[in-house]
């Protein structure tokens, strides 16, 4: 079917119905009877989407990735490629038997990913299919998730530097996966939307939403990110202050303190996105700004008490990250100020 503009004249039949006649080659390709009920839904641009009643049924999108190289890594980035491009089939396929090592990366990808379950494998080929509907996971909820395991994350981090707990700095480094699942699931539910347009109306949301949406699940995967990088740090933290005197202790605390305030204001910007609040979210940038001589001030300190080259790149590290959050922070109130504004 050609994809160029066709013109159709409006009619008036019944003196108060306006019709129009459907593309004959369309109605063929899409099966279209007389007496079929056609779906119409109105697009924000002020056009029409006619689409087949059983549209809305899951479509399978299947693909066919080669594997020619034992780079573990290079087939992992491909598998995640097809799934965020919406794939809900994907099949691997081998010249020689898979070795073990691929066997057990494919494996382990496909645990990650939110969805996909491996169905079939032989010696040389492994069948891939995704049986998560993404219109029963609304962007909201997988939203609101993302930030709760990012923001315990950090906390859980710095309370393991308060308490020198290095089992609980390593098992935040671990909860990262989880938060990556999340935001790989709602990049592919975005992706899906520019596919298929009604998906959106499925998901209660519109295109424009939709990616805010996206670009605040991108932000709280690096807060994540940095969350993971606190907690590496802080079990080196942890080791190189041990009977460190007061001055350390101090800095310490101080660090902790600056990591709760960053933590206080992403509380108000994602209540501001979820609540769509314009004077919550330009008060969290303002605050978030103010307190950007504080991190300036820590950063001179760590360098001032820093006798452990060690230490001193550690806590310098854990410094850059929570200031990084805080740039974040204010990342998510701008999103919500372009949201509110773009949907009124």
């Amino acid at each position: 079917m050609e994809d160029r503009m066709e013109t159709r004249k409006v009619q008036l039949t019944g003196g108060s119905t306006y019709t129009i006649s459907l593309p004959k080659k369309w109605t063929e390709l899409a099966n279209i009877k007389n007496g079929d009920a056609l779906g119409v839904l109105p697009q924000e641009d002020g056009s029409i989407l006619i689409f087949p009643k059983d549209s809305k049924k899951k479509e399978k999108r299947s693909i066919s990735l080669k594997v020619e190289s034992d780079d573990k890594e290079e087939i992992v980035r491909r598998m995640i490629g097809a799934y965020l491009a919406g794939y809900t089939e994907i099949l691997l396929t081998s010249k020689e038997r898979f070795s073990p090592e691929m066997r057990q990366a494919i494996r382990q990808i496909t645990y990650t990913l939110i969805g996909p379950e491996m169905v079939d494998e032989s010696a040389d080929s492994v069948t891939i299919q995704d049986f998560l509907d993404p219109s029963e996971f609304p962007f909201k909820k997988g939203i609101r998730r993302m930030y709760l395991i990012a923001r315990a994350m950090q906390k859980d981090a710095v309370t393991a530097l308060r308490e020198r707990d290095c089992q609980l700095a390593t098992d935040v480094q671990g909860r990262d996966d989880e938060v990556d699942r999340l935001y790989w699931l709602i990049a592919k539910q975005y992706n899906t939307l520019l596919i298929d347009m009604g998906f959106a109306k499925r998901m209660e949301t519109t295109s424009v939403e939709a990616l805010d949406y996206l670009l605040v699940a991108r932000t709280l995967e690096r807060i994540g990110d940095h969350a993971k990088n606190i907690a590496k740090h802080v079990e080196i933290i942890i080791e190189k202050t041990a009977g460190c005197g007061g001055e350390m202790s101090l800095l310490l605390q101080k660090v902790a303190g600056f990591s709760d305030s960053v933590l206080s204001l992403l509380d108000d910007s994602m209540t501001s996105f979820i609540s769509k609040s314009f004077e919550l979210a330009n008060e969290t940038i303002c605050k978030a700004k103010s307190i950007a001589a504080v991190n300036k001030f820590l950063m001179d300190d760590v360098v001032t008490h820093g006798d452990n080259g060690r230490l001193t790149v550690s806590l310098s590290y854990m410094m850059a990250s929570l200031n990084r959050t805080r740039h974040y922070v204010i990342d998510i109130a701008e999103i919500t100020i372009n949201h509110i504004l773009s949907t009124q």
